[in-house]
């Protein structure tokens, strides 16, 4: 199955109109064998792009699917102002592939189209994308 070998010039549209099917949904359904990570920041045209390896893209992918709180549709929801960027996930296995987009401002949100999760760009997942790949974000 054919992947992403980089980073895109700007970040992938996200698929709009989608909302949570299930309070159980992973961000990520696949057990990865590789990953690209791209990072675009709000304030320059500047990305950053960090292959991964197995290993790491499955840490990768637990730790988006532990990140955040799922959001409930139609849940009112009030955010700060969003002047983060954007980290773009890309991740395979031998039948799958997934992308998961990861906004780093206001309520830093996860979504991969169906599944978006609240607050997601924090902890864990904030502090190994840090260690991974340079952050858009400060």
């Amino acid at each position: 199955m054919a992947h992403v070998t980089g980073c895109p010039s700007k970040a992938a549209n996200e698929p709009s109109g989608q909302s949570v099917t299930s309070h159980r949904e992973d961000l990520v359904s696949l057990t990865p064998t590789g990953a690209v990570v791209c990072s675009y920041s709000a304030t320059t045209p500047d990305w950053v792009a960090k292959s991964l390896a197995a290993g790491e893209a499955k840490r990768l992918g637990t730790l988006l699917n532990q990140a955040g709180s799922n959001i409930t549709p139609g849940s009112a929801s009030s955010c700060p102002a969003d002047f983060g960027g954007t980290v773009v996930v890309y991740l395979w296995s031998a039948r799958q592939t997934s992308t998961v987009w990861i906004h780093t401002g206001g309520c830093r949100v996860a979504t991969n189209g169906i599944t978006s999760r609240e607050g997601a760009y924090a902890g864990s997942l904030a502090a190994y994308l840090h260690r991974t790949v340079k952050s858009p974000a400060a």
